[in-house]
């Protein structure tokens, strides 16, 4: 969590996100749409790119996914699909509403929810 931490630095949004599997982080990323000429070039995008790659699947469901801020719908969609088994956030929410969002989301595609403090 704390490599993701110091990722959101580096972008525009201050948002990171890693990918670990079995232990070993496998694919990191930070908001870079503006520098990329990307819209969808989001910290989590990025790293599940990087991922897939790395695993040379698109599914990812042993991995877990850490990022700095809750996923926008773009992102939660790109999770979801890519199987991601769990999801550690550090909720440094501006937006609230956001995640509520996310949730309802969520929710609708029958995704199980677990908070932990």
């Amino acid at each position: 969590m704390y490599r993701a931490l110091k990722l959101a630095n580096k972008g525009e949004v201050p948002v990171g996100a890693i990918i670990v599997q079995d232990d070993i982080c496998i694919a990191e990323g930070w908001n870079q749409p503006i520098a990329c000429c990307d819209p969808t070039a989001h910290a989590e995008i990025i790293a599940l790119r990087q991922a897939a790659k790395q695993v040379n699947n698109y599914r990812l469901i042993n991995a877990t996914l850490y990022v700095t801020l809750e996923p926008c719908i773009m992102c939660a969609g790109a999770i979801i699909q890519a199987r991601i088994k769990r999801v550690v956030l550090v909720l440094m929410m501006r937006k609230p509403e956001l995640l509520a969002v996310v949730l309802i989301f969520c929710e609708i595609l029958g995704i199980i929810i677990r908070w932990s403090a």
